[in-house]
C-alpha cells in the first residue's frame, strides 16, 4: 500500500469518525450540513484510497469518476454550510452551485464526458484533467474562495466564543482545502511532488473534531457515559469470554486429548455472573471521573420560575439559586455578589469537595473592575476562556487576575431595572466538561428570573423595614401620649384633691348650719368631684386602649346607664328629655368603651331632637343563643346581648347608615 492509498484511507476513516460523531449527537440543521460535508469528502477519501490500491488502469477509471462525483459536491455543501453558520441564507446562489455540483457529480458518474484519460505517474494510474474536468474545479476554487470570504467577513463583526468558533473553522478547513488542492497538481501535469497532501484534510478534520470537544464548535455537545458504560462491558465481558475459552479449552484439551463441550457453557456462566457488577463498576468509575450529568432545560427553567415566585427574601432567593445551580450543573464551586456602596461584596458561597459546604465569604469586586466593565458593556454572561476574544492582552490579565480569588470560570450577570446587581462567579465543572450553549442559555434564562425575584424581593424587604419603623414610630408615640396623659391626669386631680378637702372642711364644720338645699348642694358637688375623679381615670384608661387591647369584665348597664345619665343631668333637665330604662343585664365588656358609648348615643338624642318636642329616649335589651362558639371579639360566649337605643328625635337617612 502506498502513501497516497493510506492519506486517502485516513480521509475517509477520519471524516467517517466526524459523520458519526454529528450523526448521533448533532441536533441542528448546522449540524446536519457538517455531516453532509463530511460525507462527500469521506466518498472522495476512500475513492483516492481505490485509485491508490488499483493495479489497472480501468479500477482505477473507476475509482477517479466516484471520487469526482463526490469531490464537485465538496465546495457547494462547503458553501451552504458557511452561509448558515454565518446566518446568511442566499437562496438562490445556492440553488445555482448546487445544480452545477449536481451536474458534474452525474457526469464524472454517468459519462465519460468529465473522466476519460489516464496516465501513470507517481506509481499511480492519476487523471488526466480535459476542459470539463478544469471547468469543474474552476468552480470548486471559485466556491471556496467565496466561502471564506463570508468567513472573514464574520470574523469581523462577531465576537465571544462564536468568534473563537469562526477561527477553528478557518484555519481546520483551511489544511483540508489546501491538502486537498495540491493533490490535483498532477492532473494537469504539475509533478512538482508526491501527492500526498490529502494528510491535509485528515489534519484539518481532527482541529475540527478537538474545536468541537472543547470550544463546542457548532454548539455540538457531546455525552458518551451511557455508550462508553455498555461498549466497555461488553468489550471487557467479550474479551473475558474469549480468555476464558481459550485458556479453558486448551488446558481441558491438553488433559483429556479432545475438546470438551462443556467448556463454552461453564464461561458463558462465569460471564453472566460477571456482567452486571463489572457493568456497575465501569459506570461507578466513569462517574466519578467525568461526573456527566443530563438536565431537562424546559423542566428546570419551569421548576425554578415556580419555586422563585414563592421566595420573599433575597438570602432565600440567592441560596435556591446556587442550590439549582450545583445540582444541575455540577460545579466546583459558586459565589454569589452584591452590590455594595463601590464593590461588589460576596453574599453567600457554595463550593463542593465530594460534598455541598457553605461558609461566608469576605472577597470583594470592585465596581470599576474589568469584569464588571465586561459584564456592564455586553450585557452578557462572560466566559474566562473565550475572553481573548473580546479584550485586550492587558485586560485579559487583569480580568483573570480578578477572578482568581474565585476560582471563577464564568460569570453571570444580574441587572435590576438596567442597573447590575448581582452578580454570580462559577468555578470549573467537576467533570472538567467545558459549559455549552445549552447550560449558557439555561443561566441566563435563570438570571432574567431571579433578577425580577430579587427586585420584589428588594422591595419587600424596604416595605418590611418602613412598617417596623413607622411601628416604632407608633410605639414611641403611644408611649409619649401614656406619659402626656398620666401627667395631665395628675394635674388636673391635684386642684380636684383642693377642692374635695375643702369640701370635707365644709361638711365637718358647717354641716349643722346648712339647710337642707345647702347639704343637697354639697352631696352634688361631691357627686361631681367623685365623676370627674372617675373621668380622669378613665382618660387614664382610654390611653391604655390606644396601646393594646384591654381583658372584658363583668360590667352592669344598669349602674353604667345610670351614672351616664347623672353625667347628663343638666342636660337632660335643659330639653325637658325622659329617659326609660328597662332592666338592663350584667355581660362582659370593657366598661370603659361601654360608658363612651351609652353617653355618646344618650347625647346624640338630646342634641338632635324635634323643636317644640321633648325628647324620649327608651333604653332596652334582649339575650339570644350564640349559634357561633367564638365570637368575633375573640372570646367565647353563650349568649348574645343586643341593646337598642330608641328616640323621637330628627333621625338619618338610611343612605348614611354605616354598616
Amino acid at each position: 500500500m502506498n502513501l497516497f492509498a493510506i492519506s486517502g484511507l485516513s480521509v475517509a476513516i477520519s471524516c467517517a469518525i466526524l459523520s458519526l460523531i454529528t450523526l448521533f449527537f448533532g441536533k441542528t440543521k448546522l449540524h446536519r450540513l457538517l455531516l453532509n460535508f463530511n460525507i462527500v469528502v469521506a466518498v472522495w477519501g476512500a475513492s483516492l484510497f481505490l485509485v491508490g490500491i488499483a493495479d489497472n488502469g480501468a479500477k482505477a477509471i473507476i475509482a477517479w469518476k466516484i471520487a469526482t462525483s463526490g469531490a464537485v459536491l465538496i465546495a457547494p455543501c462547503f458553501f451552504h454550510l458557511v452561509s448558515y453558520f454565518c446566518e446568511k441564507r442566499p437562496r438562490i446562489i445556492l440553488y445555482f452551485i448546487y445544480l452545477q455540483g449536481l451536474f458534474f457529480s452525474l457526469a464524472s458518474i454517468g459519462t465519460d464526458l468529465v473522466i476519460k484519460k489516464i496516465r501513470y505517474v507517481f506509481g499511480l494510474y492519476y487523471n488526466v484533467a480535459n476542459p470539463l474536468y478544469a471547468t469543474g474545479i474552476l468552480f470548486y476554487l471559485i466556491i471556496v474562495i467565496f466561502s471564506y470570504f463570508e468567513l472573514f467577513r464574520f470574523l469581523k463583526k462577531t465576537q465571544g466564543h462564536k468568534r473563537l468558533q469562526t477561527k477553528y473553522m478557518i484555519f481546520g478547513f483551511m489544511f483540508g482545502f489546501a491538502g486537498a488542492t495540491t493533490a490535483l497538481f498532477p492532473m494537469f501535469r504539475i509533478n512538482l511532488f508526491y501527492p500526498f497532501g490529502n494528510f491535509g484534510i485528515t489534519l484539518g478534520v481532527s482541529i475540527l473534531t478537538y474545536a468541537i470537544l472543547r470550544h463546542r464548535l457548532m454548539d455540538m455537545h457531546l455525552i458518551f457515559r451511557r455508550t462508553v458504560v455498555y461498549s466497555l462491558s461488553a468489550g471487557l465481558l467479550t474479551g473475558i469470554f474469549l480468555l476464558l475459552i481459550m485458556i479453558m479449552g486448551s488446558y481441558i484439551s491438553d488433559f483429556t486429548g479432545h475438546a470438551s463441550l462443556g467448556v463454552s457453557s461453564i464461561a458463558a456462566l462465569i460471564i453472566a455472573m460477571l456482567f452486571n457488577p463489572l457493568k456497575n463498576r465501569i459506570q461507578l468509575i466513569i462517574d466519578k471521573v467525568f461526573y456527566k450529568t443530563r438536565y431537562d432545560y424546559y423542566r428546570t427553567i419551569r421548576k425554578a420560575g415556580s419555586d422563585l415566585v414563592t421566595l420573599i427574601r433575597a438570602r432565600d432567593i440567592q441560596d435556591y439559586i446556587l442550590q439549582l445551580i450545583f445540582n444541575t450543573l455540577k460545579v466546583q464551586s459558586a459565589y454569589f455578589l452584591s452590590i455594595d456602596g463601590e464593590c461588589f461584596k460576596g453574599a453567600i458561597t457554595r463550593f463542593s469537595n465530594n460534598k455541598l459546604s457553605t461558609e461566608e465569604i469576605t472577597q470583594e469586586l470592585d465596581k470599576n473592575s474589568e469584569l464588571v466593565r465586561l459584564l456592564k458593556t455586553g450585557k452578557d454572561i462572560v466566559i474566562k476562556e473565550e475572553s481573548p476574544e473580546v479584550v485586550e492582552n492587558n485586560e485579559l490579565d487583569l480580568l483573570a487576575e480578578e477572578l482568581k480569588p474565585f476560582n471563577g470560570k464564568i460569570a453571570v450577570p444580574f441587572f435590576i431595572e438596567a442597573r447590575l446587581s448581582f452578580i454570580l462567579i462559577l468555578g470549573e465543572k467537576l467533570s472538567g466538561d467545558f459549559y455549552s450553549d445549552e447550560d449558557m442559555n439555561l443561566l441566563s434564562t435563570i438570571s432574567s428570573q431571579a433578577a425580577v425575584s430579587l427586585k420584589n424581593a428588594m422591595l419587600y424587604g424596604e416595605l418590611e423595614q418602613r412598617v417596623e419603623d413607622r411601628t416604632g414610630e407608633l410605639s414611641y408615640a403611644n408611649k409619649q401620649l401614656e406619659d402626656f396623659t398620666k401627667v395631665v391626669s395628675h394635674d388636673l386631680q391635684e386642684p380636684l384633691w383642693k377642692v374635695k378637702m375643702f369640701g370635707d372642711r365644709l361638711k365637718a364644720g358647717y354641716a349643722e348650719v346648712l339647710e337642707g338645699k345647702g347639704r343637697d348642694y354639697m352631696e352634688r358637688m361631691y357627686s361631681a368631684i367623685t365623676r370627674m375623679q372617675r373621668l380622669i381615670n378613665d382618660l387614664l384608661a382610654l390611653s391604655r386602649v390606644t396601646i393594646g387591647v384591654q381583658p372584658n369584665i363583668s360590667v352592669d348597664l344598669n349602674r353604667v346607664v345610670g351614672e351616664v345619665l347623672v353625667d347628663l343631668e343638666m342636660r337632660i333637665e335643659q330639653v325637658k328629655g325622659r329617659v326609660e330604662t328597662d332592666d338592663l343585664p350584667v355581660i362582659d365588656a370593657d366598661p370603659l368603651q361601654m360608658r363612651q358609648l351609652f353617653q355618646n348615643l344618650i347625647g346624640n338624642a338630646l342634641k338632635f331632637h324635634n323643636n317644640g318636642r321633648s325628647p324620649v329616649i327608651k333604653i332596652s335589651s334582649r339575650l339570644s343563643d350564640v349559634n357561633s362558639p367564638k365570637a368575633d371579639c375573640g372570646y367565647s360566649a353563650k349568649k348574645l346581648c343586643t341593646i337598642q337605643i330608641e328616640d323621637n328625635g330628627i333621625g338619618f337617612d338610611i343612605n348614611y347608615l354605616d354598616y
